[in-house]
């Protein structure tokens, strides 16, 4: 009977530990913009796909300069950084993204600055995973939404064969609910422009 109870008590407490994972720092913050970006990101993303380390080197370096980094290192945040710049220089606005190459700093640049909102992703939206207790990660934008759980990517240091790592820009289908690995959702990062703002009444 002891045994029983047990395996019950042990059952419960992997289904918690599963529970608190999966909702894991799951909230989506929005930065506001002087325009709406999102659609020139996605086409801009697009032309980059097939980028590869020993295929395009010149190109890498290009996404890490924008970051600064001038040496070997990994990329997808500095991907997204470097998209962002692109068409904020063409727009003639302010790129709303903190320049580093650190995959995790645009979500905890927007959940100090920007504008909680719900955990719904949205096309143009950044999807962020962290390694737990660690300031590793991983980024990828969001170009396509399937439901509220699932999402087509464009994403910068991955593969077709990995899940994460990899030396390409590459398509990926996300869950996003679901960790890469060790790596566990971080949040989403939103954009908002003023423009908006205005024509949906807001005032924020």
């Amino acid at each position: 009977m002891f045994k029983k109870y047990k395996h019950i008590a042990l059952l419960i407490i992997i289904l918690l530990l599963l529970t608190a994972t999966s909702l894991y720092a799951q909230q989506r913050y929005e930065l506001t913009t002087l325009r709406n970006t999102n659609l020139e990101r996605i086409e801009l993303a697009k032309s980059q796909l097939g980028v590869r380390e020993e295929k395009n080197p010149a190109q890498i370096r290009k996404y890490l300069a924008s970051v600064n980094i001038y040496s070997n290192a990994a990329w997808c945040q500095a991907f997204q950084f470097w998209l962002m710049d692109s068409i904020c220089n063409k727009l003639k606005i302010v790129n709303p993204l903190p320049q580093s190459g650190l995959a995790i700093s645009s979500y905890n640049y927007a959940k100090k600055v920007g504008i909680r909102t719900q955990f719904i992703p949205q096309a143009g939206d950044l999807l962020v995973w962290k390694t737990e207790g660690k300031w590793t990660g991983h980024v990828a934008l969001i170009v396509q939404v399937k439901s509220e759980k699932s999402v087509i990517t464009i994403e910068g240091n991955t593969s077709s064969k990995s899940v994460r790592t990899g030396g390409a820009v590459e398509r990926k289908e996300r869950l996003v609910n679901h960790p890469i690995g060790k790596l566990l959702v971080y949040g989403i990062v939103g954009f908002n422009s003023q423009n908006e703002q205005v024509l949906n009444g807001k005032t924020r």
